[in-house]
């Protein structure tokens, strides 16, 4: 065990040595930006917004039953709470989320699709699935 700790310490030592001669040399005025790495990706330091990236999600499709309303809420609200998305868009991706044939499909299908009615799309979906005493 100990032949084994001392190995892992040696790799991790040897490790950080190597990611440090491989970073490049940063001017002063650049310096201020530098962003410092954590275990998941990096920071920068004056935005806090971490910079890595990650895989696209698909949209879980949603088939009107009502278990499957606060796996696929949970996912599809943060698409309904972004402010800088096209109400025409959010229409499109609430179409894309829903199961073809669906009673929730046939919901958001009896509105036509203009961004105007995406409020009343979700407004509706949210009425008949939305209930939290079902959910319980």
């Amino acid at each position: 065990m100990e032949v084994s700790d001392n190995y892992i310490k040696k790799f991790a030592d040897l490790n950080s040595r190597c990611e440090d001669c491989m970073q490049p040399k940063w001017t002063d005025a650049v310096e201020n930006e530098v962003t410092s790495v954590i275990s998941d990706g990096t920071v920068n330091s004056k935005t806090g917004r971490r910079k890595f990236k990650l895989p696209t999600l698909e949209f879980k499709k949603f088939d009107g039953n009502i278990k499957d309303w606060l796996p696929f809420w949970s996912q599809f609200q943060k698409v309904h709470d972004d402010l800088d998305i096209d109400l025409n868009n959010k229409v499109e991706y609430l179409i894309q989320a829903m199961v073809p044939g669906s009673s929730a499909r046939q919901l958001v299908n009896s509105f036509p699709a203009t961004g105007s009615n995406y409020s009343k799309m979700i407004d509706c979906l949210l009425s008949r699935f939305g209930h939290e005493d079902l959910q319980i």
